[in-house]
């Protein structure tokens, strides 16, 4: 705290000049970001200093989110503003958490295809965008988020529903080399045949589920059931997944949470049509899901593809 004033006054100073290099930019935000999180409560005071400014920036630049540069800027303002607001709370926070939202709707639907990986801008959605929504929530709970819900989840039940990208060549020259991992993707030879596995597309399966799960606890009673129905139709699945032991335990943790939030809703509304039958169908399905990929992990088809 005894530094803030000392690097506070450079980093806004820094930030209102804007313009400039694209990776100095996104420098700066990552700066301000760390330091808002460092100091949490303590940067109340400078909220108005950079808040104004990052929701500023975001609307100058609206009309270039389409292209790759300002998408990636843009959302590492974003990203900065839910830390922000994170650190200082939802009463200085909550005015301006809507327009945050707005921008992280608005460039979900300009986004490009999701592709993972470690380079977090070739994949924005999953990994900044969507993360930054869910720490607003989290931050001002989940009525926050009722007008852009579903602009918000699509994105994460697409990503976690994807069929796997499994394909398969003639093991040409005989190579013999067995597992390869190179350019996101993991091969294996089996008998004649390279069978290529996307390991980006596990990825996105892996994170989509924990966010589905993290947005589904940051909600609680707000998430309205119907969210709780595709949300959990979404994750079932996976927790049997075949070939990924992440995916297959991230899946079943977020099923929990979303039935938790299923549940909380049913107390808080007793009285809601269907929510009773919902949230008990809900449960049941979560614990017979959860039962059978218990089981499934010592069956043969829970092991690794290539072991197969």
């Amino acid at each position: 705290e005894q530094h803030l004033d000392a690097v506070v006054p450079a980093l806004a100073s820094t930030l209102s000049r804007g313009g400039g290099d694209a990776n100095a930019q996104k420098a700066t935000l990552d700066a301000v970001a760390t330091v808002a999180s460092c100091a949490e409560g303590a940067f109340g005071p400078y909220y108005g200093t950079f808040m104004p400014t990052l929701l500023a920036a975001l609307d100058a630049t609206a009309d270039r989110r389409h292209v790759d540069q300002s998408a990636a800027v843009r959302a590492r303002a974003i990203d900065c503003a839910a830390v922000v607001g994170s650190a200082v709370g939802v009463d200085a926070f909550a005015a301006d958490a809507p327009k945050v939202l707005a921008a992280i709707a608005g460039d979900l639907g300009a986004a490009g295809p999701q592709q993972g990986g470690d380079d977090v801008d070739a994949d924005l959605p999953l990994s900044v965008l969507l993360p930054a929504a869910v720490s607003v929530v989290k931050t001002c709970g989940g009525a926050a988020v009722d007008a852009y819900l579903e602009a918000i989840a699509a994105p994460l039940l697409a990503a976690a529903t994807a069929v796997p990208q499994i394909s398969h060549a003639p093991n040409v020259g005989g190579d013999d080399s067995g597992r390869k991992e190179e350019d996101g993707t993991y091969s294996v030879v089996m008998g004649d045949l390279r069978i290529t596995v996307d390991l980006r597309a596990l990825w996105a399966k892996e994170k989509a589920s924990d966010l589905l799960g993290e947005l589904a606890d940051a909600c609680g009673d707000c998430l309205p059931s119907a969210a709780a129905v595709k949300f959990a139709e979404a994750l079932a699945p996976l927790s049997t997944f075949v070939g990924s032991e992440s995916v297959r335990s991230t899946a079943s943790l977020s099923l929990g949470q979303v039935v938790g939030a299923a549940v909380a809703r049913l107390r808080k509304h007793p009285g809601e049509p269907g929510l009773l039958e919902s949230a008990g169908a809900l449960a049941a399905a979560a614990l017979r899901t959860v039962s059978d990929a218990a089981q499934k992990e010592t069956a043969d088809d829970a092991r690794p593809m290539h072991v197969q």
